[in-house]
């Protein structure tokens, strides 16, 4: 799988924190993380160029 980010990693000056990856598809990558307030919340991210 490609990973763009490592569990624990923190975004927006760490209103998410990334979990772990939870798929790769053709378009994307799917990861389960939490949010400050303790909310799991899904981030999925496009990858522009990837050809399927």
């Amino acid at each position: 799988m490609t990973m763009l980010w490592k569990s624990g990693q923190q975004l927006q000056g760490g209103k998410y924190k990334i979990e772990q990856e939870l798929g790769e598809g053709g378009f994307g990558i799917t990861y389960r993380a939490s949010s400050h307030n303790g909310s799991d919340v899904v981030i999925k991210i496009e990858l522009v160029g990837v050809q399927a």
